[in-house]
């Protein structure tokens, strides 16, 4: 079992951190689209309850509020 283990050489830990540099890149882009998402995500939600706000308050009176 122990014949089956080979030492680490410098190519490999080259290839490792060339893994690793472009797991945080795509990291980094991930999140950026994940942030852009939820940001237009609540555009769309304002939009729209400011249109419901819009609509829905003219209608809005004294009576319909206390009866």
């Amino acid at each position: 079992m122990a014949q089956d283990l080979k030492p680490l050489g410098d190519d490999s830990l080259g290839n490792f951190n060339l893994a690793l540099t472009k797991r945080y890149n795509f990291d980094k882009i991930f999140a950026i689209a994940a942030w852009v998402g939820i940001c237009f995500g609540l555009a769309i939600l304002a939009v729209l309850l400011i249109d419901v706000f819009l609509d829905g308050l003219p209608r809005l009176d004294w009576q319909f509020i206390t009866s």
